[in-house]
C-alpha cells in the first residue's frame, strides 16, 4: 500500500512517474517500475518496446513477436535522492550499479524486480537486429 511508504520511496515513485511519462503515454502504476529491495543504487527501471511498457518477460517476447523490423526501444534508469544534497559516493555507486546491471550476470546484490528488468534486457539482446538503430 502506497499510503504506508516512506517519504524517499514515494519520492522515487513520483520521480519514475514524472520521467517515465515523458516517454510512454499510456496510464501505469510508478510502482510496476520502482524498485523495492535490494537495488543495486538504481531506483527504477522502465523498458519501453514500440511505444508498450515492458513489465515482463512475456511482454518483451510479445512486442518481438512481430514482422516488424526498427522497433525503438527506450530503457529508462533513475536514482532518485530527495534530501538536501547528495555525495560524489551517491554517483560512484548509481554508476557502479548500472555497469553491474548490464553485465547481464550482477555480482551486487538485485531484488526481484531487478532481476525480472535483467531478463527482459536479454529477450532485447537476443532480438537486437529488429531494434531501431541496433543499440
Amino acid at each position: 500500500d502506497i499510503q504506508n511508504e516512506s517519504e524517499s520511496k514515494l519520492f522515487e515513485y513520483f520521480c519514475n512517474y514524472v520521467i517515465t511519462s515523458k516517454y510512454f503515454l499510456g496510464r501505469f502504476n510508478p510502482m510496476d517500475i520502482t524498485t523495492q529491495e535490494d537495488d543495486a543504487s538504481l531506483d527504477g527501471i522502465a523498458i519501453i518496446i514500440d511505444g508498450e511498457l515492458i513489465i515482463s518477460v512475456d511482454d518483451a517476447m510479445t512486442a518481438f513477436d512481430t514482422y516488424k523490423t526498427s522497433l525503438p526501444v527506450d530503457i529508462i534508469i533513475t536514482q532518485a535522492k530527495s534530501g538536501e544534497s547528495f555525495s560524489k559516493d551517491d554517483i560512484s555507486n548509481f554508476n557502479l550499479g548500472l555497469q553491474d546491471f548490464f553485465s547481464l550476470e550482477p555480482k551486487l546484490p538485485n531484488g526481484i524486480y531487478n532481476g525480472q528488468a535483467i531478463e527482459i534486457i536479454k529477450v532485447i539482446v537476443a532480438n537486437v537486429k529488429k531494434i531501431k538503430n541496433k543499440m
